[in-house]
């Protein structure tokens, strides 16, 4: 677990987590472990827009699993050079992260299933606590921001995968905002179970500009 910034001034009671790949960013699967990233990053329509939009009113972090460590595709070095070089252009576009956050980690039984070396430094015994739908990373978030979990009143987690909605859910005071980015058609059926089971808790977008009105109205 690699985190990025610390920031001790911030007062806000909301925090809104981003995912990375297939999120903010175009995902071709396991985004970095081609030599020409640079050229093929390519942020969702709207993903810088929404940012900034929201950076008066939330703590902003990106977390994401980055698995592709754990099978060899590339190293954590080289999410934390994607990491940095998004970043600067959020910069450039006047847009603030708080922090960035990701896990290499992949549990023992899901490494043996997949063929992985368990002495790997990358596999743990158990199911890593950083690795979502764990909510490690946004613990560990809160502590930079000298918060806790609980001194939020609202968290909000959007991702494009079933580990984001399912972080969420395993806070009280977290809401799940499912970013259907035409990719992940095969899993709204299950969001969508998901959100008849959990009232008020789950969301369905096709656009992240739309995650704003439901942050502002969820804060309320």
């Amino acid at each position: 677990m690699i985190k990025k910034r610390k920031n001790k001034e911030q007062k806000k009671d909301i925090l809104v987590a981003f995912d990375r790949d297939g999120t903010l960013i175009y995902d071709d699967g396991y985004f970095g472990k081609k030599a020409s990233w640079r050229k093929e990053l390519k942020f969702y329509d709207g993903a810088i827009e929404t940012i900034k939009t929201l950076n008066p009113l939330a703590d902003i972090i990106v977390a994401s699993n980055q698995i592709g460590v754990a099978l060899g595709f590339y190293k954590p070095e080289r999410v934390e050079e994607i990491n940095v070089y998004i970043d600067e252009i959020l910069q450039q576009n006047r847009v603030k992260i708080d922090g960035w956050y990701f896990s290499p980690y992949v549990e023992k039984k899901w490494a043996l299933e997949n063929g992985l070396d368990i002495k790997s430094p990358w596999v743990l015994k158990i199911f890593p606590h950083t690795r979502k739908p764990q909510i490690g990373m946004l613990k560990l978030a809160a502590s930079d921001l000298n918060k806790t979990i609980q001194s939020y009143r609202k968290i909000f987690v959007i991702g494009d995968s079933l580990d984001d909605i399912q972080m969420a859910l395993k806070l009280t005071n977290g809401k799940g905002i499912f970013f259907e980015n035409n990719k992940n058609n095969h899993l709204i059926k299950e969001v969508k179970q998901l959100i008849v089971n959990n009232p008020g808790k789950i969301f369905i977008i096709n656009h992240l500009f739309s995650a704003i009105e439901i942050i502002k109205r969820g804060s309320k």
